[in-house]
């Protein structure tokens, strides 16, 4: 006994190393996706011609195979929301403090990766099943047609909204690093397409998305064209190439399979557009037209360049060289091609974007500030470079919509042009909220501005601040700053904006107020009401008074301005009058 003990440590660590080495073969990654790719592999070697091809996917239906395997879908997909919501109360019962989150982003990482391999594999089972081999040869009904049962599953399942959320993602940045499995996607839609009795599945709309497959994959092709377009072509690699020839590819067979339109559909449409439009609409319409366009803010001088609007971010631009490296490059043309397509676009909030017709490097953004907050219909101005190591280091941003040095406007935004944001790494926060080279992007920075910075009590935007909310004090003094704040929107994110608007958004900004002009003088009687409900039982009463009076000769001024706006020419037949009130 003596003996064994000596030599257990000895074994113990063979035991230990051994099961490392084991563990680290490639082998084991495969393991729980192994039944599955035995699946997809006898499917594809089982013709739909033959009897025992038919037997067997008869088999799988009558099995519960099938069953199984959309469940899976639907367990990796996150489809099923209850029983999300349960996870989710489970862990949080777990939690010691209310409203702190805790995340380890490298798990996160991980748990997606695993998860999206058993999602590309379960999409290759399905593909093999329906067509084995050669996806894009179209199935004869009269040889094979699938049993209605099959069909129902499929359609009942959540198959079809997983393709579209699939199909809805304009990031190419993040696409491209998801090749393979997007080749699976455009595999299994290949396959359903070469099916009559599945190609409706294609055409399909959900109870609360009105998108379907051969929408979005229109979409995504011409999401991905305008990325190739920006890159010269020795800078194409392979897998965007082939991305694309498959994007392509796919698109094809979807319009082949529904090249006879439904009536039914086409009576919706019709329908549709007997509806009068509302206003909300009417605004998505139109500024959709205008949210991303190229402007020329640099001109060639024969001492360099120059600037044809001004620009917070000049020196820097000509500190460093415009070159960069390649991947900064590549990663510029994967944004710009995102940004002109899935910008945040809303009648209560969005974000607009101008890029130098001449470098990908420079541009301009412009956030309407989102409905219940101080900052509501203002428009704020930011100027955007991307440095030479850019994505290893952070865009640079600057505010442009400058206010005089005693005027409340945020805790976040300086008026030396300088933004606040831990993911701008301008401000200390934790490492899952700074700059991640891999992930973060210039979408992510506004969409952080425009929900974390334009808030509806930006008093507590002060990190100092926040163990005073919830008291008297805190509360007073959330309303002086809110109400401070309504006089910096009004005069410089308003009338300042209409006076001398940039010329990279003249078009947007009359567009914005002509459209929104009754609503924001609606707006404007609301805060000069709650300026004057403050004044009351206060002890800064006649500060808050003195707001008040200011708001009402804001107010006079903006009627005024709002009421010389010319209609854009798009509108002409717009019934949108001014309601001038009081």
């Amino acid at each position: 006994m003596e003996n064994q003990g000596k030599y257990f440590p000895h074994f113990q660590n063979f035991y230990f190393s051994a099961t490392k080495d084991i563990y680290s073969l490639a082998v084991c990654m495969s393991l729980p996706t192994l039944q599955f790719d035995v699946l997809r592999r006898v499917l594809d070697n089982s013709s739909l011609t033959t009897e025992n091809g038919r037997s067997f996917r008869k088999l799988i239906i009558e099995s519960g195979a099938l069953d199984v395997v959309l469940n899976c879908l639907n367990i990796f997909t996150h489809s099923n929301s209850d029983l999300d919501a349960q996870l989710t109360q489970n862990s949080n019962n777990s939690l010691k403090k209310p409203g702190i989150a805790f995340w380890n982003a490298d798990q996160a990482l991980q748990k997606q990766k695993y998860e999206e391999r058993f999602i590309m594999i379960i999409f290759k089972v399905l593909s093999c099943y329906i067509n084995p081999k050669d996806r894009c040869i179209k199935l004869d009904p009269e040889n094979f047609d699938f049993p209605q049962i099959f069909v129902d599953t499929l359609k009942e399942s959540c198959l079809i909204p997983v393709l579209c959320s699939y199909l809805r993602n304009d990031s190419v940045l993040d696409i491209m690093k998801k090749v393979e499995l997007y080749g699976a996607v455009f595999n299994l839609l290949q396959a359903i397409a070469s099916s009559s009795s599945l190609s409706k599945l294609l055409t399909l709309k959900h109870e609360y998305d009105s998108a379907t497959i051969k929408s979005l994959i229109n979409s995504m092709q011409d999401c991905i064209a305008n990325y190739v377009s920006r890159l010269q072509s020795t800078c194409l690699d392979d897998e965007i190439k082939m991305l694309q020839s498959n994007l392509i590819i796919t698109n094809n067979c979807i319009k082949e399979a529904s090249n006879i339109e439904n009536i039914s559909n086409q009576m919706d449409q019709i329908k549709i557009l007997e509806r009068p439009i509302s206003l909300a609409e009417k605004y998505v319409e139109v500024m959709k037209e205008i949210q991303f366009d190229l402007y020329e803010m640099i001109e060639e001088t024969i001492y360099g360049f120059k600037f044809t609007v001004p620009y917070f971010l000049d020196r820097p631009l000509r500190l460093y060289d415009d070159s960069g490296h390649s991947g900064r490059y590549k990663r510029l043309a994967q944004e710009s091609a995102t940004l002109s397509k899935c910008l945040p676009l809303s009648f209560n909030s969005s974000i607009f974007i101008r890029q130098d017709s001449d470098r990908m490097d420079v541009m301009k953004c412009l956030i309407t500030g989102p409905s219940n907050t101080p900052y509501a219909n203002g428009c704020f101005e930011f100027d955007v470079y991307f440095p030479p190591n850019y994505p290893n280091t952070p865009v640079l941003m600057a505010y442009k919509t400058v206010t005089q040095s005693d005027q409340f406007i945020n805790p976040n935004l300086y008026n030396n042009g300088l933004i606040c944001l831990s993911i701008l790494n301008t401000w200390q926060g934790s490492q899952e909220s700074r700059w991640q080279p891999q992930k973060s992007t210039l979408m992510e920075v506004l969409i952080a501005i425009q929900t974390n910075v334009f808030v509806s009590e930006p008093y507590f935007n002060e990190p100092a601040y926040e163990k005073i909310r919830g008291t008297e004090k805190g509360d007073l003094e959330s309303k002086y700053y809110t109400c401070s704040t309504y006089i910096s929107s009004i005069k410089y994110a308003i009338i300042q904006q209409i006076c001398n608007p940039s010329p990279c958004f003249k078009d947007v900004i009359y567009t914005h107020f002509w459209l929104k002009r009754n609503e924001i003088c609606e707006q404007v009687q609301k805060w000069i009401k709650n300026a004057e409900s403050n004044s009351k039982n206060s002890e800064r009463a006649a500060e808050f008074l003195a707001i008040s009076e200011m708001l009402t000769v804001q107010y006079q001024e903006l009627k005024n301005k709002l009421s010389m706006l010319p209609t854009p020419q798009n509108l002409k037949d717009f019934d949108n009058k001014f309601v001038v009130k009081n």
